[in-house]
């Protein structure tokens, strides 16, 4: 199944089509009047300035996500994988993603802290019946059109005794 982050194709899509308008706003006003010139500059170079820094932000951020290798449902028509976006010093998030229709569709059903979730803790119970354990800070749990989606809290493990 191919797995396609469709948000973020959309991301660069838009970043380079605002760049792309910009440069050629530059190129199509090249031979007209200075005040044409002027202004189509003046107006498009903070658009194309703040997409290309944008769009190298968005290409040094692809490198803080990771994904988990694919849980298949039962009949192998859907998967679900962990998403996990390390953030550095102020944390993170795991979310948990439903892919279909070959990989093609996908909507995201768990948003909860960093790590608190792993591909361990996903568990088709039927086609229609994903299970997400998962440790405290849920944010969101949420089905699809498809799939109902049940995310029960994992208690922490307990504490080791102390000392003899």
């Amino acid at each position: 199944m191919l797995f396609i982050e469709w948000w973020l194709v959309k991301r660069f899509a838009v970043l380079i089509a605002l760049f792309l308008a910009s440069c050629a706003g530059w190129w199509l006003v090249r031979n007209r009047r200075k005040s044409i010139r002027v202004a189509v500059v003046v107006l498009s170079s903070p658009v194309a300035v703040l997409s290309g820094l944008l769009l190298a932000l968005q290409f040094l951020a692809v490198g803080c996500l990771s994904h988990s290798p694919p849980v298949y449902s039962p009949d192998r028509s859907q998967a679900a994988r962990v998403r996990t976006d390390d953030e550095g010093a102020t944390g993170g998030n795991s979310r948990v993603e439903i892919f279909w229709n070959h990989g093609f569709s996908s909507q995201e059903v768990y948003w909860g802290s960093w790590k608190s979730v792993d591909v361990k803790d996903l568990r088709w119970e039927n086609n229609g019946s994903l299970n997400v354990m998962h440790f405290p800070h849920m944010y969101a749990c949420q089905g699809s059109r498809s799939v109902k989606v049940i995310c029960p809290e994992r208690p922490y493990p307990p504490d080791p005794p102390s000392g003899p």
